[in-house]
């Protein structure tokens, strides 16, 4: 499947990007899971050539989600909490595991997963909170409170502090009917925001 953009004249291969979230616009929580994006999908190909769209980046797209809630008729809604959940990018889990002193990684549990909900947070000064802004899945958030600080969604709101914490998922390892599901604990971050003054940190 290709895609010709009319504006550019140019022909844009499918790159099978996948963006999935769910939101809550009384609650002003964005849920994120299971994101794929283009430039991702066209690395782990091994196509270095491909030609990618310029609407590509989390945190664009992310921003037009929400902005959609208005043209649905729901009226303005400020984001409040951002959620990273059910990680399983390798370069995330490393640095959570090196900040938890625990492997953040997709593990077969039995009993409680380790760290529910609360989970811990970290402040936003903090050296944990710089770390995962620097990571796959935090650096979307940082680049969409500085983008589109500009928009009423996201005007004057700066990152408080940001939560990690284990949740549960009853999986099969074989995928086959009738067999014993096996629980497996998944590693979420929420980034909670908060009003700042214009122009101060994320």
């Amino acid at each position: 499947m290709r895609y010709y953009d009319l504006k550019s004249g140019d022909n844009y291969p499918a790159t099978k990007a996948q963006y999935c979230f769910f939101l809550n616009w009384k609650a002003g929580l964005f849920i994120a899971d299971g994101n794929f994006g283009s430039a991702h999908n066209v690395s782990e190909n091994g196509s270095k050539h491909t030609l990618l769209p310029d609407l590509r980046q989390w945190s664009d797209v992310a921003f037009l989600q929400w902005k959609l809630l208005d043209n649905l008729g729901m009226g303005h809604a400020q984001f409040r909490y951002i959620l990273q959940a059910s990680i399983i990018n390798k370069d995330t889990i490393a640095v959570l595991s090196h900040i938890l002193v625990y492997n953040a990684g997709q593990q077969n549990i039995r009993g409680k997963s380790h760290m529910q909900w609360p989970g811990i947070s970290f402040p936003m000064a903090s050296d944990e909170v710089q770390a995962i802004l620097g990571t796959p899945n935090g650096k979307g958030v940082a680049w969409l409170l500085a983008q589109h600080c500009g928009d009423e969604v996201v005007a004057g709101k700066v990152l408080e502090k940001v939560t990690v914490f284990f949740s549960r998922l009853q999986k099969c390892p074989c995928d086959r009917e009738k067999c014993e599901t096996v629980p497996m604990k998944l590693v979420n971050v929420l980034f909670c925001l908060k009003n700042g003054e214009s122009g101060g940190e994320l």
